[in-house]
């Protein structure tokens, strides 16, 4: 089950609804809080309510909620990254696996504040995480852009870095969000 905390306190809530729930995150606003359980990506506000059911999946590889009101998910290890409205309704694919390069999955998708972009990992026919590459992608023209070979679970943060992982370290990567270029060469921290 989902637990709240909020930042200024020690004690913490069950959130009504979320038994099973795994990869939380939470809506632009801070209201609504997406996760997967029992094969199904649900919605349920923080101040309480039942939750509600957005899209099936089946085993799940991350979520992320974009400042459009969509959220892009992975559902499942072998898969493109889907969308889908906040409201719910027809999830669509918005990426495609190049199987001439090799690629099996899309997974691990987070959406960069104030731009309609989602940073995510690319795992192609090699063993091992390590091997992932991250990319970003384009929401408006479905443009993708490699920016670094090796690593996993890409997030942006506002100190103008991409955190990532490879080989159970965390690594900054310098990252112009305007331009949507890595800047610089990783750091592990």
């Amino acid at each position: 089950q989902l637990f709240l905390r909020k930042m200024d306190q020690f004690e913490s809530r069950p959130i009504h609804g979320t038994e099973g729930g795994l990869y939380p995150f939470f809506s632009p606003d801070g209201e609504w809080l997406g996760f997967f359980a029992d094969e199904k990506l649900k919605k349920v506000s923080i101040r309480g309510g039942a939750p509600l059911i957005l899209a099936p999946v089946a085993l799940n590889r991350g979520g992320t909620w974009t400042d459009e009101g969509t959220i892009v998910y992975a559902p499942n290890p072998n898969s493109p990254l889907m969308s889908v409205s906040e409201a719910g309704g027809e999830p669509r694919a918005i990426t495609q696996l190049d199987s001439t390069a090799g690629e099996i999955s899309h997974r691990w998708p987070r959406a960069i504040p104030g731009r309609s972009a989602v940073l995510f990992t690319v795992f192609a026919n090699a063993p091992g995480l390590e091997k992932g590459r991250l990319e970003v992608l384009d929401l408006k023209s479905g443009n993708r852009k490699v920016l670094h070979h090796g690593g996993t679970d890409p997030r942006y943060v506002p100190t103008g870095h991409i955190l990532y992982l490879y080989e159970q370290t965390l690594f900054a990567l310098p990252f112009d969000v305007g331009r949507m270029e890595v800047t610089g060469n990783p750091v592990p921290l």
